[in-house]
């Protein structure tokens, strides 16, 4: 089975109802015909997915999402403005997409990659393409070739290489509610570049489920959490519950799982990251510091675990954010658990994705665990 496919090739495979890897700007993505629903449920089974996380359709064009979507000036303002790049936006799909796609919902999110190659692909296809990530469920998403095939080879015909991701993170999911957004996943369209561009951003407390489909503080993530149900491992998948259907994808409590346990280090440090943290359970530590400080480890770890630490600064926010998943991936294969040292100035996308994907956080001085 071929590792690599050009954009024939992956054409083909899509036609004939399989899931091919394609880049976009945002992450890889596992690309299937979003109207076929058989190809759709064998990308749900080749991912692990869970039936109530919905995924987002990929298109070529505005005309192509109001082809399946109900068109309104709104979004069509959106669109303008943000397309292609990394903004999904929620329409009513009025039983023109699948509801295996949708996860039962009335709304679907559709988005135009910024991505040549894939914008392509979509053309010559001349359907949405549903395209999560290329990774199994709850994984860190990928950002390059290689990191799709560490989790997929041999499972799929292959990935189209389009380099590492250029923005690094999930795309932005907003939902339209008459004159205003509200932002269900926060990306690098954020609510002070939307409404510095005009736009009305709704906060929680106006919409309705806002506590199901918000972004989670520390107290919201561990409410919810309580609720959720996950598989007793340190790299378990949760399986969310919620009152209402998700819109969107990246809202459950537990996503972009590295392949080791996480901890992230969320306030103002206050010594050595102990009592509390488990040394012992350790041998060899990856540390990634996103604060501007200068990071010196011996200040937060016992002498046992800095001898054989491995520290990577990204003091720098944009460079951080393209190459969050790719750190993750690379310091995760020579440890056997990851310190993300978040700072003050991490942005509120990497604190969402980071306190997704840990098993600890420290704040205020005392560590919170997910999992025993």
């Amino acid at each position: 089975m071929a590792k690599y496919l050009d954009e024939n090739q992956a054409i083909e495979k899509i036609k004939e109802g399989q899931c091919v890897a394609l880049p976009t700007e945002t992450v890889y993505g596992l690309a299937c015909d979003a109207l076929n629903e058989s190809a759709v449920r064998n990308m749900f089974s080749v991912k692990g997915r869970p039936p109530e996380n919905p995924v987002i359709c990929h298109v070529s064009s505005p005309a192509m999402a109001f082809q399946y979507g109900r068109r309104s000036d709104l979004a069509e303002r959106l669109m303008e403005k943000y397309w292609p790049g990394p903004l999904t936006i929620l329409l009513e799909h009025e039983g023109k997409i699948p509801g295996v796609v949708t996860a039962g919902s009335d709304l679907c999110g559709f988005r135009m990659p910024d991505h040549a190659i894939t914008l392509a692909i979509i053309e010559r296809c001349g359907v949405p393409l549903a395209i999560p990530s290329a990774n199994k469920s709850g994984k860190t998403s990928p950002t390059t070739p290689g990191m799709v095939l560490a989790q997929l080879e041999g499972v799929i015909p292959g990935v189209v290489d389009g380099g590492q991701c250029g923005v690094g993170l999930e795309s932005t999911v907003v939902q339209i509610l008459e004159d205003k957004v509200k932002i269900l996943r926060p990306g690098i369209i954020d609510e002070a570049r939307l409404r510095a561009d005009g736009f009305q951003v709704m906060h929680e407390q106006e919409g309705e489920n806002g506590d199901v489909l918000s972004v989670p503080n520390a107290k919201a993530s561990a409410e919810k959490e309580e609720n959720a149900k996950s598989r007793p491992s340190g790299n378990s998948t949760a399986v969310l519950s919620p009152e209402a259907p998700l819109h969107s994808p990246g809202l459950l409590p537990v996503h972009y799982q590295p392949e080791v346990d996480l901890f992230l280090v969320q306030s103002e440090l206050l010594g050595e990251l102990s009592p509390g943290f488990p040394h012992a359970s350790y041998e060899t530590i990856a540390v990634l510091n996103l604060s501007s400080e200068p990071l010196k480890l011996s200040d937060i770890l016992p002498r046992r675990l800095c001898e054989t630490a491995v520290l990577r600064n990204r003091t720098d926010q944009q460079d951080a954010s393209r190459n969050l998943y790719l750190d993750l991936y690379e310091l995760s294969r020579n440890c056997d658990a990851l310190m993300v040292i978040a700072g003050n100035r991490c942005s509120e996308v990497m604190l969402d994705r980071l306190q997704r994907a840990a098993t600890g956080i420290y704040r205020q001085g005392k560590w919170q665990f997910r999992r025993s």
